[in-house]
């Protein structure tokens, strides 16, 4: 009669703990249905967005500490390296989704020559099956119009791929276009005009641009940034519209330029052009080398903009 007991019990025992174990299954799914689901709904960046570029998740630490620690929320910009696969970023990734939001770049300018549209599809849904829920913003293309990106029919065909899957999925894009050009077929806003689906103008979520200034140089005037932006939210009619990329090689320009973008707004021009859907960006390219740590001169310099600067709100379109 004891050993029936006990093999009573043992069974019990055991069936408990299978029930035990599928209602964690049951649970641990609930939570990733949660998040998948979560993740198809576009979640617009509280503006404006005071953006910071790391081409390097090197030393996360320090990155955190630096980020984090900034008189106003930065937005990140991470750029996944072409020979970079998502677990090269996981540490990163699950260190800063808690601490700031997070745009993803898929593909450089450099790297952009080296890609196919069957390796885009394929970089595209492995990033996304990993972090889906943790990048806010996923850059599909960067100074897409520039004349180093390799042939013209590539590059579109890539950013069409990547746009195809992503918005297909309800998450926010981005499109970085080069300002500066040397051929006029490359010329911003007739590249766009050329290249650019109207499905992609019609529901792309952030049409960026990249300014470097000392590449342009020598120009008579700087582009009044309020008439350029506003013609670009013609072309994108349902798209914040901003700085998606800045920067400087030579030290001594560094501070300056700093100050001068991350204080630009709509309201800075000296015509009566409005620019609702202008939301900052800025994204400094040298984020990762000028930032951190917090001991690095210019990250007093952008904190010291920061301080001065508009607390981020979600847009109310």
């Amino acid at each position: 009669r004891n050993a029936t007991i006990v093999d009573s019990l043992r069974m019990s025992t055991a069936a408990t703990a299978v029930v035990v174990r599928a209602l964690c299954v049951l649970a641990a799914l609930a939570v990733f249905a949660a998040r998948a689901s979560f993740s198809n709904v576009t979640m617009p960046l509280p503006v404006p967005i005071y953006g910071i570029t790391l081409d390097s998740v090197d030393g996360i630490d320090e990155i955190a500490a630096a980020v984090s620690s900034m008189a106003r929320p930065v937005t990140v910009r991470i750029v996944f390296g072409l020979r970079d696969g998502p677990v090269d970023y996981q540490a990163a990734i699950d260190t800063l989704d808690p601490l700031v939001p997070i745009m993803g770049e898929l593909a450089d300018s450099m790297f952009m020559k080296y890609m196919t549209p069957e390796y885009m599809k394929l970089r595209v849904e492995n990033f996304l099956t990993a972090y889906s829920w943790m990048v806010d913003v996923w850059e599909i293309g960067n100074e897409v119009n520039g004349p180093w990106l390799g042939p013209t029919a590539q590059v579109v065909a890539n950013i069409n791929v990547a746009f195809e899957i992503i918005h297909g999925r309800g998450l926010a894009t981005a499109l970085t276009f080069y300002y500066c050009y040397w051929d006029p077929a490359y010329e911003m806003f007739t590249w766009i005009d050329n290249n650019i689906s109207d499905d992609i103008k019609e529901g792309l979520d952030y049409a960026l641009i990249s300014w470097y200034i000392d590449d342009c140089s020598p120009i008579p005037v700087e582009p009044d940034w309020n008439v350029v932006f506003a013609n670009l939210s013609r072309v994108f009619p349902n798209a914040h519209v901003g700085f998606g990329e800045l920067g400087s090689i030579y030290p001594d320009h560094k501070a300056e330029y700093i100050e001068r973008y991350y204080s630009y707004t709509s309201n800075d021009s000296n015509t009566t052009t409005v620019v609702p859907k202008f939301i900052g960006g800025y994204f400094w390219w040298y984020g990762r080398e000028d930032f951190v740590p917090m001991s690095n001169p210019l990250w007093s310099t952008l904190n010291g903009v920061l301080e001065n600067s508009p607390i981020p709100k979600l847009p109310k379109n």
